[in-house]
């Protein structure tokens, strides 16, 4: 199956898609990239249902046409670390591959490598790019918990008023981080998590405790592939456990209805949810790095 996430995939696949001249003074080589990274394989669960994928040898440019502000929606992952002096190629070919944009609109850059080669991020940081760093951790099934939420009960998304609810949660347990732009991208993420749910890739998970909403997350399948979204919980309902109830049970959701062998969450390093999930049992696989520049970061230094 994941052979198939390193082709170019779209349901527009034609040839002169993967035709595309490149811009002056590259060379991009015309076979298939290996992905590497688990982290990597379950992002690509999204877009490959969602948006799209070319495969251009070297890199692959990842896109969601329905959500152009999304940065971590339309970026680029190549298939070697930063080094001294790739900024301006890179640059360059994010250019070519997303020339809808008014540049400097943004820049996203992953990489997927066997980590052998240390990432070289220095002339990036010094033209105001963001350094963004991730864990992967991955558990198989999660045992039954035993600690009990009085009043607490999870559901499925079904209905568009379970999905109205869904989206004024997600709002709430977004915080300080509310600004337009990112009310846009949970707008248009909910509907594609909606989407996927009702073509049976995975489901959406709402907590109430009291009658009242308070926590959520997703769970979407590929094949072996689970991997979660957005576990968030209300403030006001932290450090009781519900977290924890909910990600067990989208868990055995991944397993037991969609398939799944290897389930994928992510998290900050060092942060409260990676605590909380290696306390479920989940264990670190990888560590990912990231660079991204939108206008919010300062002036582009290049």
């Amino acid at each position: 199956m994941f052979s198939e996430l390193t082709r170019h995939v779209s349901h527009e696949d034609t040839p002169s898609r993967r035709a595309l001249r490149p811009p002056q003074g590259l060379v991009l080589v015309c076979s298939t990239m290996q992905i590497r990274k688990l982290g990597t394989r379950s992002d690509l669960i999204f877009p490959r249902f969602c948006g799209r994928i070319d495969d251009r040898g070297d890199y692959l440019a990842i896109r969601t046409p329905s959500n152009p502000n999304y940065y971590w929606g339309n970026y680029l992952v190549f298939d070697h670390p930063p080094v001294r002096g790739c900024l301006s190629r890179w640059v360059n070919i994010f250019h070519h591959e997303f020339p809808d944009y008014a540049h400097p609109h943004h820049y996203a850059f992953a990489w997927d490598d066997d980590g052998r080669c240390e990432p070289d991020c220095t002339e990036f940081l010094q033209a105001n790019f963001r350094e963004e760093r991730e864990v992967v951790l991955v558990i198989d099934r999660i045992e039954a918990l035993n600690h009990i939420v009085r009043d607490l009960e999870i559901a499925e998304c079904r209905t568009a008023a379970d999905w109205d609810a869904a989206w004024k949660l997600l709002l709430r347990t977004a915080g300080p981080m509310l600004t337009p732009y990112h009310r846009e991208y949970c707008r248009v993420c909910l509907q594609h998590y909606r989407r996927m749910s009702e073509a049976g890739k995975g489901a959406w998970l709402l907590a109430r405790c009291g009658g009242e909403m308070v926590a959520h997350v997703g769970i979407y399948c590929d094949g072996e592939l689970g991997r979660f979204r957005q576990v968030a919980t209300l403030p006001s309902h932290r450090r009781r456990g519900i977290a924890s109830l909910l990600v067990a049970e989208a868990a055995k959701l991944g397993t037991e209805r969609f398939g799944a062998s290897k389930l994928v969450i992510v998290a900050d390093p060092d942060s409260s949810g990676e605590r909380l999930y290696k306390r479920l049992g989940f264990r670190e696989q990888e560590r990912n790095d990231q660079l991204s520049w939108s206008p919010a970061d300062g002036a582009l230094g290049i």
